[in-house]
This record gives structure tokens, C-alpha cells and sequence, in this order.
């Protein structure tokens, strides 16, 4: 059924409604400015929605790519050329690559899409995506206190002890994503913490101030996210080796 690609596209559109809910709520941007919000947000809703339609599923993935392909090379490559020692340069860039491999993958399982070509699209995104979550994991190492602090404090064994917990699977993940060692299995746990981070982390900030737009497209973002886990998950289930 490829609920993960569905569960993708759905993360996307609702980033991209985010962004016209917070415009019509807050407009105080220059007209330019709010063009070229829009025209973000109808890629994201349109190519999102697309993805949950047969049909236009190849479309919509193909939008979804060329979106998050180029945000990454506009808006976070030169961070990262500016800044190549820091880790919170490369973790933007790394979101944004990640979120073209689920569209990649989304476009490798649509429907009519030839085996072959579908097993190298899938394999060459799986690869990208696994040093992807090696970069999320040492962002959680580098900006450990922060991480920590949105850690709901009830849970045990503390918020610093899930920091590292979360950094190093995420890490392990990516090995084996890369390796191919129990791949599957991994990106399976990585939805399911996804999801989980979705639950204990976002949503909570969401409650506790729906008026901040930061919140509301961190839990979006981290959905998409989830579906990208698991769409790597199903494509694994298709490949022969």
C-alpha cells in the first residue's frame, strides 16, 4: 500500500498549508515576499497531494524533489560553504536532502515505474538518507542542552540521557541503512521514534503555543520525516538484496 509515501506527501502539504495559514494570519510581509510564499506553499500542498493520487503520483514526487532539491542548494548550501565546521549547517542541509530522498523514493515506488530503474532510484536514496541521520545524530551530540530541553522532563531516564539515546540511534541507523544490515528493521524503529518524537515533543510545544508558526512546521517537518523512514522501509521490503 505504501502508507509511507502517502504519510510523505501529506507531511509536505500540510508544511506548505502552514505556510498560507501563518500569511493570511499575519500578513505583514512585503508582496514579493508573500508571491514567493505562496508559490512554495503550492508546491508543497499540490506535489503532496499528488503523491496520494496514482496517477500523479510520479508528478507530484517529481515536485516534491525539485522543491526540497533546490531549498537545499539556495538556502542551505551556502551555510554550509560559509560555515563547514559547524554541525548545525550541515543538520539544515542535511533536512532538506533528506526530504528530496522521500521524494525520490516516493517516485521510485509510484506505480509504473520499471523495476530496475525503481531498485537504483531507491538504493542511491537510501544511501543519501543514511548519511543524512548520521548528521542528525551528531547534531544531537552538539547541541546537547538544547536538544535536552525538549525532552518532556517526566520521562524517564532523564531529558540529557534520551539526547544521547536518540543521537546514537539515529547514527546506528544510518549504518545500517548504509551497510545494508538490517536495514529494513532500522528504518522501521527510525519511524516509529519519529513518530514518537511527533507525539512527546512537537505536538506538546503545539499545544502549549499554537500561535508560534516555528512549532507548528517543526511537527510538520518531523512528519515528513516520518514518511520518508517509512517509505525507505517499504522500498527495502521490494528489493531483492
Amino acid at each position: 500500500m505504501n502508507i509511507g509515501r502517502r504519510v510523505y506527501g501529506l507531511g509536505a502539504a500540510a508544511m506548505g498549508a502552514t505556510t498560507v495559514a501563518f500569511h493570511v494570519l499575519a500578513p505583514a510581509h512585503p508582496p514579493a515576499n508573500d508571491a514567493l510564499a505562496y508559490a512554495e506553499a503550492a508546491a508543497l500542498i499540490l506535489g503532496g497531494l499528488a503523491l496520494n493520487l496514482p496517477r500523479l503520483s510520479t508528478v507530484g514526487a517529481a515536485v516534491l524533489a525539485a522543491y526540497f532539491a533546490l531549498s537545499a542548494i539556495i538556502l542551505a548550501g551556502p551555510d554550509v560553504i560559509a560555515k563547514p565546521l559547524v554541525v548545525g549547517s550541515w543538520e539544515n542541509f542535511a533536512e532538506l536532502v533528506a526530504l528530496t530522498m522521500g521524494a525520490a523514493v516516493a517516485y521510485a515506488l509510484a506505480p509504473g515505474i520499471p523495476a530496475l530503474r525503481s531498485e537504483a532510484i531507491a538504493r542511491a536514496a537510501r544511501l543519501v538518507f543514511s548519511l543524512c541521520l548520521m548528521v542528525f545524530g551528531a547534531a544531537h551530540f552538539a547541541y546537547a542542552k538544547y536538544t535536552a530541553s525538549l525532552v518532556p522532563a517526566w520521562l524517564p531516564p532523564g531529558q540529557m540521557a534520551w539526547t544521547y539515546i536518540t543521537g546514537v540511534a539515529q547514527i546506528l541507523a544510518g549504518v545500517a541503512l548504509l551497510t545494508h544490515v538490517r536495514a529494513r528493521l532500522a528504518a522501521v524503529l527510525l519511524t516509529i521514534m519519529y513518530g514518537l518524537f511527533g507525539l512527546l515533543v512537537h505536538a506538546p510545544l503545539i499545544h502549549a503555543s499554537p500561535h508560534v508558526r516555528f512549532y507548528w512546521d517543526e511537527f510538520f517537518e518531523n512528519l515528513a520525516l516520518m514518511g520518508v523512514a517509512w517509505t525507505m522501509a517499504d522500498a527495502i521490503g521490494r528489493q531483492k538484496t
